[in-house]
């Protein structure tokens, strides 16, 4: 009995840590009011028919 809980409890500690989520794997965050002021930058030159 004691056999049996003890593989439960490890069969279920691995789960948990291979379903946990790691901040490694987090995609970074992206800043918009930057990336909106670049791509303006970028694309502005195009619009004008510079």
């Amino acid at each position: 009995m004691k056999a049996t809980y003890l593989l439960v409890c490890m069969l279920l500690s691995l789960l948990s840590w291979q379903c946990s989520s790691s901040e490694e794997a987090a995609p970074p965050k992206l800043d918009y009011d930057q990336a909106s002021r670049q791509l303006m930058n970028d694309l502005a030159p195009q619009i004008v028919g510079r």
